[in-house]
């Protein structure tokens, strides 16, 4: 049923005249139905990468002009398409499942093979864990006696400038010190013995 120019434009008008007296738009506007994107794996309320989570009210307000029937029909059509691509994803990689079973017959004697190379490797690995701590402590007791010997080459550089800072006291205050302190009683009673012995 081909509509000429003058009958569309007529059943546009009737259409619009229709919307006025029912309030659904403004006299100045042109009518146009709503764009529904098909439902698809792009489609941005079904798509798993932008909604992780499908939010079935959000779904439902932007299909709010779409029929339940309409609805219902779109849906399982989308139904089918999912399960046709599924069936074609398990096609695709059923030769690979079905060899892979086949292919796994003979691992076990395998496996069985690597295993003693494996536990051999174990106890090696728990040989060296064991050397390891073992070093690592001797390292430790290293570390601590090191700490100990410079406490102690502090402890003697102090006790140094001490006694360095003693013996310049003494040499301001003039008092001698211990080694001049016995030279001069080595002299002093050298002299008394000499006399003692000359006399």
């Amino acid at each position: 049923m081909d509509l000429d120019l003058s009958s569309r434009e007529a059943l546009d008008r009737l259409t619009r005249d229709l919307a006025q007296r029912e309030g659904d738009i403004a006299d100045n506007e042109d009518y146009e139905l709503p764009l529904l994107e098909p439902l698809s794996h792009d489609h941005p309320l079904l798509s798993a990468t932008t909604t992780p989570l499908f939010d079935v009210e959000q779904f439902l307000l932007s299909r709010k002009h779409t029929s339940l029937t309409d609805l219902r029909v779109e849906l399982r059509d989308y139904l089918a398409q999912l399960k046709e691509e599924l069936v074609q994803l398990i096609n695709d990689d059923y030769e690979a499942f079905i060899s892979l079973s086949t292919d796994l017959r003979g691992e076990g004697e395998r496996l069985q093979r690597i295993h003693a190379p494996v536990e051999d490797l174990r106890v090696e690995i728990e040989k060296s864990g064991i050397t390891l701590k073992e070093v690592e402590e001797a390292v430790q007791n290293k570390l601590a006696e090191r700490a100990k010997l410079r406490e102690e080459k502090n402890l003697l550089r102090l006790l140094f400038n001490v006694s360095d800072s003693l013996i310049r006291l003494e040499s301001l205050l003039l008092i001698p010190s211990p080694e001049d302190a016995q030279k001069d009683l080595g002299r002093r009673s050298k002299p008394a013995e000499y006399e003692s012995e000359h006399r």
